[in-house]
């Protein structure tokens, strides 16, 4: 996943993923589920946009008709990283309202944590301020819960740009 979160294609993960999704077959799995989201998202320079989002869109329903929060927010997250247009912005916060939702549910949170980056990100490109300082302040509030010193150190970057933002 390193050259991944880069956006970066690595055909030979790549391949390896089209060959267990080859042997686990087509039915409904928690593994299938992960195994299309990861391939679409490593796929994103050759793989046509099509079928890209035709296997992130299967991810998301076998999640979804599996009832498996996890691998939801996990085929929703990668989705959402390949379709940034600006065009998409309304879906993106939708989507991360209902992450944050799942995440909340399993209680996990680091994903927390992580889906409210990803929603602060967004919103600050809306310009919806008053949401942004919301989720700010819940992020946080999170981070200082788990003393985990990657998020403390998101929360307070985000803090100082907000300060820099409002002119402060």
């Amino acid at each position: 996943e390193p050259r991944w979160r880069c956006n970066l294609d690595e055909p030979y993960a790549n391949t390896l993923l089209e060959r267990a999704l080859a042997r686990i077959g087509s039915g409904d799995s928690v593994l299938r589920v992960y195994l299309m989201a990861h391939l679409a998202h490593g796929s994103q320079d050759s793989m046509p946009v099509e079928k890209r989002t035709a296997l992130l869109d299967e991810s998301v329903a076998m999640a979804r008709r599996l009832d498996d929060p996890r691998a939801l927010i996990e085929s929703l997250r990668l989705h959402l990283s390949v379709d940034r247009t600006p065009a998409r912005i309304g879906w993106r916060v939708e989507t991360l309202d209902e992450m944050l939702r799942l995440a909340q549910r399993v209680d996990d949170k680091q994903l927390t944590l992580d889906v409210l980056a990803f929603r602060i990100y967004d919103l600050v490109a809306l310009g919806d301020v008053a949401s942004w300082s919301r989720d700010l302040d819940a992020h946080q509030r999170v981070a200082d819960e788990i003393h985990e010193p990657f998020y403390t150190y998101c929360a307070r970057a985000m803090t100082v740009a907000r300060a820099i933002n409002s002119g402060d």
